[in-house]
């Protein structure tokens, strides 16, 4: 049914060649802007009148550059008028070109109509256009000579008269009565006022009211001959004037515009006729005019398509469907415009915005270019037919098909089908190699002859019993083959189901074939294993017997052992915290001697030093393994105030806090020229002091263990990270769904990866006293403050290329 149509649609548009080509005899020549490009489409006489032999297609302000100066503006404001959706589209003007190419100066004569949509919105611009050259260049010679004989020159088919306004007395050629009333008899000033048919008298009236405010009369109207025929003809005409402004007679044409009028409406008739066909067509169609690709005409059953309404005529493709941009489409529509061949793609899959929700279909589409007359192109047809269900459902099929041969294969089954009518075989590859005949297929009789004698008859009977329709046409057999070539033995379970016709006749029976040789080997030693079990099981529920009264006297044993636990894990929690307080005690008055030590030997350096000698040195040196005693037990009491179950209830701020450690170090900062980078930190649930602790031993280490000569650079990093992100080797005292990593880099001296584990212990040290001072409580402290915060730390590094500290903290 689209073909047809197509076909007729194509009559349609021969015929309007047809009279583009009456408009071409009659020198009329039809034009179209393109409002959104702002291009004009025209044909070979439309060139003509503009001078112009290059391309069908010009730019609207080209065409401008091509009006007389005098006349180019107001031309611009009559096309805006047209165009003005509270105008009714009209468009009749006469204007001056001067030829693009031959510079002759040339008067036309442009009428048009502007189409608009539901929304006012103009889509279409077009009309025709007429040589008026030579009924001006008279008109303009009678108005500085003699009027009468410049409008007789309007041409063979218009008449001319005069009116002398003191007496209404009417002079006229003869052609002129022929032209107004269909016979040549003499006519006066009543006769040109009563052949005007009735409708159109009020046009004449205004057009006179008009003319004695300019002097011009320009009309065209109906007019009712003698024989009762109806003819259109146009009206020119103009007052003379005496000495004194006052109008003595009234000069004019008529010209007879019956082919030219026929010709618009026959033209305007077969768009309207198109137009309709193609609205009420069942297959979507579109038709989108010049290169641009500006959307004319779309019908209904398109719209549905493309979820769109009538806003999108008079717009480019692209702007109508934006989600065709980057899709082949419209290179196709280009392609198709500018080579003239037809372009076909069945079952394109195309994704839509239809009323603004996505939606992708499957269709066939047709690109058809349109040629004018003169057999240049100026559009393309678009046909459509969505075929989404025949396409899914095809798919569907396929995928069914597809997933049935995957279950065969993959359950390596066998298919066969009987021809009741011919007893006919066939059968597939893998059954084929267990009979041991050939591919393409046998007699029901040859398939009987490869199974096990014995089990021959048995298999007969089930299949005749199949094949009649009160059996319900069902095969279930298991029975032995003997593989005709090799004569190896398979033991078979076949399945088929009977198809019968609407009288009970089988049609086919068609079904699978099961190698279970494996299985029934299994099944007879799994029934053999199963008796040996059985029997060994008997043995095993004596033995499990005494095992159970073995196992009662264990659970008493280990019931007194969990009872001694509970109270190993009571003794051991009351030693730990004799040993905190112990620890605090200890370190605390054992300050109190070595500040005496550090005193006395103060003393005695300033009272007797001069007497000493060389016990001076002595003393020197005991003071300062008493200043070293001295950080090391404030380093051991700082050790042992860090409770590890104490409860964190205070929100911490780190950046607050990393501000105020780094006022504590500023000193040993700017003896090193170090530098520090830190990221924003966030606001932790923790203890403020413990934390303090951690960061200033953590950039304390970093700023001493820095490279001789080369200032310290310490980066302080923060991310947050998941539970799955937290490396292997980070044991966390507390599980959480989410963890603070915060990363300490610096790029001092490093040390061997093997000891990153043993630089948290207490009094560990990697160096010498000499070289680097310290207590080696330090890193102990941070790891402790860490697991009582319920995280992790841990340490990477390597000689000479600094070290990184990742503390692990969870998120609250």
């Amino acid at each position: 049914m689209s073909d047809k149509q197509d076909t007729f649609i194509e009559h349609i548009l021969a015929e309007n060649e047809r009279l583009q080509a009456a408009l071409r005899f009659a020198q009329i020549g039809t034009w179209e802007l393109d409002i959104v490009n702002k291009q004009v489409h025209w044909d070979e006489h439309c060139k003509q009148l503009y001078g112009f032999s290059k391309e069908d297609t010009v730019t609207y302000e080209e065409v401008l550059t091509y009006i007389h100066p005098l006349d180019a503006e107001r031309v611009r404001e009559a096309v805006q008028s047209a165009l003005n959706p509270q105008s009714d589209g009209a468009y009749d003007i006469q204007f001056r070109t001067i030829g693009a190419e031959d510079g002759q100066l040339r008067w036309i004569h442009c009428k048009g109509k502007t189409y608009f949509n539901k929304t006012g919105e103009a889509y279409r611009f077009t009309g025709i256009a007429q040589n008026i050259t030579e009924l001006i260049e008279s008109r303009e010679q009678a108005e500085t000579s003699d009027h009468l004989a410049a409008l007789a020159l309007e041409g063979a088919n218009a008449g001319r008269f005069t009116v002398r306004l003191e007496d209404n007395h009417v002079d006229h050629s003869t052609i002129l009565a022929h032209i107004l009333t269909g016979n040549e008899r003499l006519v006066n000033r009543a006769t040109l006022v009563e052949h005007v048919h009735w409708d159109d008298r009020g046009i004449r009236d205004k057009a006179y009211q008009q003319a004695e405010k300019t002097g011009k009369l320009r009309y065209q109207a109906r007019f009712v001959w003698d024989d009762g025929s109806i003819h259109w003809v146009r009206v020119i005409g103009q007052y003379q004037y005496d000495e004194k402004g006052k109008p003595y007679q009234f000069s004019g044409i008529a010209q007879n515009i019956d082919q030219e009028v026929e010709a618009r409406l026959k033209l305007e008739e077969s768009e309207l006729f198109v137009r309709s066909v193609m609205q009420n067509s069942p297959v979507a169609k579109l038709v989108v005019v010049g290169e641009q690709m500006t959307i004319s005409i779309v019908n209904d059953t398109m719209f549905q398509l493309l979820g769109r309404n009538d806003s999108i005529l008079g717009k480019t493709l692209p702007e109508a469907l934006p989600e065709f941009i980057s899709t082949p489409f419209i290179d196709r529509l280009k392609q198709t415009f500018k080579s003239g061949e037809i372009f076909y793609k069945p079952e394109e899959r195309i994704e839509l915005v239809r009323h603004g929700v996505p939606y992708t279909g499957y269709y066939n589409y047709i690109y058809k270019p349109l040629r004018n007359t003169t057999g240049v192109i100026y559009g393309v047809l678009v046909t459509a037919t969505e075929v989404t269900q025949q396409v899914v459902s095809r798919q569907q099929v396929e995928e069914a098909e597809s997933l049935m041969r995957g279950a065969v294969e993959l359950a390596q089954l066998g298919t066969w089908t009987v021809d009741p009518v011919t007893g006919q075989v066939s059968y597939s590859k893998r059954l084929a190699e267990w009979l041991g005949l050939e591919k393409e297929g046998t007699h029901l009789e040859n398939f009987y002859s490869v199974i096990f004698v014995q089990e021959q008859e048995r298999v007969r009977v089930a299949i005749e019993s199949a094949l009649k329709p009160e059996s319900g046409g069902v095969f279930d057999q298991e029975y032995m083959i003997v593989n005709y070539l090799t004569e190896r033995k398979y033991i078979i379970h076949a399945q088929a189901r009977t198809t019968f016709n609407e009288k009970g006749v089988p049609v086919k029976m068609t079904g699978t074939a099961q190698d279970v040789t494996t299985d029934r080997s299994l099944q007879l030693a799994l029934q053999q294993q199963v008796q040996q079990s059985t029997e060994e099981l008997a043995a095993s529920n004596e033995e499990l017997a005494a095992a159970n009264e073995e196992l009662a006297a264990t659970n008493e044993e280990l019931a007194t052992t969990n009872e001694e636990l509970t109270e190993s894990n009571e003794l051991l929690a009351r030693s730990n915290d004799n040993l905190e307080k112990f620890a605090y005690i200890a370190s605390h008055d054992l300050q109190e001697p070595l500040r005496k030590i550090q005193s006395f030997g103060d003393l005695l350096k300033k009272d007797h030093g001069s007497a000493l000698g060389n016990g001076l040195h002595i003393l020197e040196r005991m003071q300062s393994a008493a200043n070293r005693m001295s950080i090391l037990i404030k380093d051991l009491l700082a050790f042992s105030r860090i409770m590890p179950n104490k409860e964190v209830l205070t929100t911490v701020s780190l950046n607050d806090l990393l501000t105020s450690v780094l006022a504590e170090l500023e000193l040993r900062i700017e003896e090193t020229h170090a530098q520090i980078l830190i990221d924003p930190l966030p606001d932790i649930s923790g203890d403020t002091s413990q934390l303090s602790q951690l960061f200033q031993n953590l950039l304390s280490n970093a700023l001493k263990f820095h490279k001789p000569g080369i200032p310290p650079i310490i980066q302080i990093r923060y991310k947050q990270i998941t539970f799955s992100d937290l490396p292997l080797f980070a044991k966390v005292s507390r599980q959480s769904t989410d963890y603070h990593q915060i990363t300490v880099i610096d790029n001092g001296i490093g040390f061997e990866q093997e000891y990153a584990s043993r630089i948290f212990q207490i009094f560990q040290r990697l160096h010498s006293r000499i070289e680097y001072a310290g207590t080696g409580i330090g890193l102990a402290i941070c790891e402790k403050v860490v697991m009582n915060h319920g995280g992790a730390i841990i340490a990477t590094s390597e000689p000479g290329k600094g070290a990184t500290f990742t503390v692990f903290l969870p998120v609250i």
